[in-house]
């Protein structure tokens, strides 16, 4: 078992009379007060430099033991969290046999409690001036809270593209940039045929211009909409959803986005009660939003 180094003392010197090289002790400040981890090896593996970032990411004790048993000493598993990583496949060594590695995840279980951690590492074959290998240069990254951020992303995701309610989200002007595979199903147009577009692609012609021009006004107050639409799908066929839409701001409160989720409603009823829904739905819009003289009832908000 190598003798433990401080990373903090190890290599000092002081430098002779006419030497105009950084004293090592100074790098090794600099090294120390890096948030990534950084470890030096010479060409046979054996550890030159690591800074204290190395000491504390890695697994307790790893810089006390040979480079080559690393991988059974940590754990290392690989991108799957289950498939052991083996000794000659870790970066560090790579990097010895000239290879050139980038962010490059490892997984490091039980090593930031229950969820372990996750790390990107990065490696380099150092060169002497007859391109031999001297030696490597290797940092690490702990990458685990944006790991868990994408994970949750990409849960959302799916949460979102695998629900029975169609979703539709827009940018502060209005066009489109999203749709789950509910809205396709329930109107008819594929992403193709909505992305940049305007939802008013899906007026039915029942709501006059005013109560567009009303509910586009209240989200851009940042007030949620909550309420029956009566829109047109792709068919032409007008049906019923009821809808919540919902305005998104930035963290300096600017709204830069609209997310609107819809529930077919007429799919649920007979053609009897549609036919009831759809002129009750026409007689309430006409109560509440009158159209004034002169204005066209199916004209563009």
């Amino acid at each position: 078992m190598a003798k433990r180094r401080n990373p903090v003392s190890d290599g000092r010197r002081t430098p002779s009379s006419g030497d105009s090289s950084v004293p090592l002790e100074h790098v090794q400040a600099v090294l120390n007060g890096l948030a990534d981890a950084v470890i030096v090896t010479d060409g046979e593996g054996k550890l030159q430099q690591f800074n204290r970032a190395a000491d504390r990411l890695l697994p307790l004790g790893m810089m006390e033991i040979p480079l080559s048993e690393w991988s059974a000493y940590g754990g290392f598993l690989g991108p799957d969290m289950q498939t052991p990583l083996p000794a000659d496949e870790l970066p560090t060594l790579r990097a010895l046999h000239g290879e050139v590695i980038d962010d490059a995840e490892i997984y490091l279980p039980g090593t930031r409690g229950p969820e372990g951690r996750w790390i990107s590492v990065t490696s380099r074959p150092m060169m002497d001036g007859r391109g031999r290998i001297r030696g490597s240069v290797t940092t690490v990254r702990d990458i685990t809270a944006r790991k868990q951020q994408l994970e949750r992303h990409h849960l959302l995701s799916s949460i979102v593209e695998e629900t029975a309610d169609a979703v539709l989200v827009t940018n502060s002007l209005g066009h489109i940039v999203y749709v789950n595979a509910a809205f396709e199903r329930t109107t008819g147009f594929n992403r193709a045929d909505v992305l940049g577009e305007n939802p008013r692609m899906l007026k039915s012609g029942m709501h006059s211009r005013n109560f567009y021009e009303d509910l586009w006004t209240r989200l851009l107050r940042g007030e949620v909409y909550r309420g029956t639409l009566i829109d047109r799908r792709k068919s032409g066929e007008v049906y019923l959803s009821s809808q919540t839409i919902t305005p998104l701001r930035t963290p300096d409160g600017a709204i830069s986005h609209m997310v609107s989720i819809a529930r077919d409603l007429t799919g649920r009823r007979n053609d009897a009660d549609r036919g009831d829904d759809l002129r009750l739905a026409r007689s309430v819009a006409s109560q509440l939003f009158p159209t004034p003289p002169g204005r066209d009832d199916d004209s563009d908000a």
